[in-house]
């Protein structure tokens, strides 16, 4: 994720933050395993969900207006 926080271009980052937001809204409940059968794992989902928001509070301190928006809007 730290790639796209070090993109010159400030829609770039925005999109990222805005996709990230929306996973984040969504949950991660869509997460299936092949089988079906196997349950995922709440830890490892909810390290996912910290690791994302760390990442989003890292940029929210970003000079672009436009990130910024996007972060404190949270989608």
């Amino acid at each position: 994720m730290s790639i796209c926080w070090q993109q010159e271009g400030n829609e770039v980052r925005a999109s990222a933050v805005f996709a990230l937001g929306t996973l984040l809204d969504m949950g991660f409940d869509t997460c299936r395993s092949v089988g079906g059968d196997e349950e995922c794992d709440d830890d490892e989902k909810f390290r996912a969900e910290v690791s994302i928001v760390k990442s989003m509070l890292g940029v929210a301190s970003d000079g672009s207006p436009l990130v910024r928006a996007e972060v404190a809007l949270g989608r």
